[in-house]
């Protein structure tokens, strides 16, 4: 792996509504809805991450964040005891904190 891939970080901003996915998105957000059976919207990205030899993902959340923090924590954690990738923080669980909200510029 190169030194500018190593060092490169991606951010996925996961956190939409999916308003034009009613009634999929009324008990999760929209990169949580699954297909496939096994699979949710957001593994095509997490792939594409992977495949492109990305190893610092983070996840931001904000709308009904839960059943996407379980799947990616059940499904993707395995991939970070792999050499070369960082311990998993707890990013994912970012958006579903109770008490933490943005402050505005006031």
């Amino acid at each position: 792996m190169s030194d500018t891939m190593r060092d490169a970080i991606a951010v996925l901003l996961a956190g939409g509504q999916g308003e034009r996915l009613w009634p999929l998105t009324r008990d999760r957000a929209k990169p949580a809805v699954p297909f496939g059976a096994l699979y949710r919207i957001i593994d095509i990205t997490l792939s594409n991450c992977i495949n492109s030899s990305l190893r610092r993902v983070f996840i931001l959340t904000q709308y009904k964040a839960l059943s996407l923090s379980r799947h990616v924590r059940a499904g993707w954690s395995p991939l970070a005891a792999q050499p070369g990738c960082p311990r998993p923080r707890g990013t994912v669980t970012a958006g579903t904190r109770p008490g933490r909200r943005a402050r505005s510029g006031t």
